[in-house]
């Protein structure tokens, strides 16, 4: 249906890029479907645009973010999860252990707590993430995806589409940096 599909490329480009809820994505729409004197659509066909919407747009998001990383981070990041723990024949290397350090909690503090977290913070920064990453995107957009990459072992974070896997690590790390 071309209404379904230019509701929905509408609702990306000028909803879904900076409100992440379903529901007010959906009110949009409906809004938007009076402006325009469309019908409505069923709510199942709603609910499909809105989904549709909300994926193009975070598609998007991640593109550009990924387009803003430098070659050099690319490769940094990439050896992030390059040695996998499924993987047999490669020996665990110290680009593991990083993302494992990364990901830790930081746990109660204490002088090796400390160092540890100087560590991470460095760890961090030798990536050479661009200041200006996020710029730009709405930050209620962004804060789900460190959780997603915290939870994703390094096989898993391989598999994904080049934007997406460096956009979720970069959320990853750039939240680290502001927590440490």
């Amino acid at each position: 249906m071309p209404d379904a599909e230019a509701l929905a490329s509408w609702l990306a480009e000028h909803v879904a890029l900076v409100e992440r809820r379903q529901e007010r994505v959906r009110d949009e729409l409906i809004a938007r479907c009076r402006a325009e004197l469309i019908e409505p659509p069923t709510p199942d066909r709603i609910t499909e645009i809105v989904r549709s919407a909300l994926h193009q747009a975070e598609q998007a998001l991640l593109t550009q973010i990924a387009e803003r990383v430098g070659p050099a981070a690319v490769s940094r990041l990439e050896a992030l999860i390059a040695a996998g723990d499924d993987d047999e024949d490669v020996d665990v290397d110290v680009d593991v252990d990083v993302l494992g350090l990364i990901k830790a909690a930081p746990g109660n503090v204490s002088l090796d707590t400390m160092l540890a977290e100087i560590s991470k913070l460095e760890a961090v920064r030798a990536i050479g993430l661009p200041a200006d990453l996020f710029a730009g995107i709405a930050p209620n957009v962004v804060v789900g995806w460190p959780a997603r990459a915290m939870v994703e072992s390094p096989s898993h974070l391989r598999q994904h589409p080049q934007p997406t896997k460096l956009a979720l690590l970069c959320a990853l790390l750039a939240l680290r940096e502001r927590e440490v």
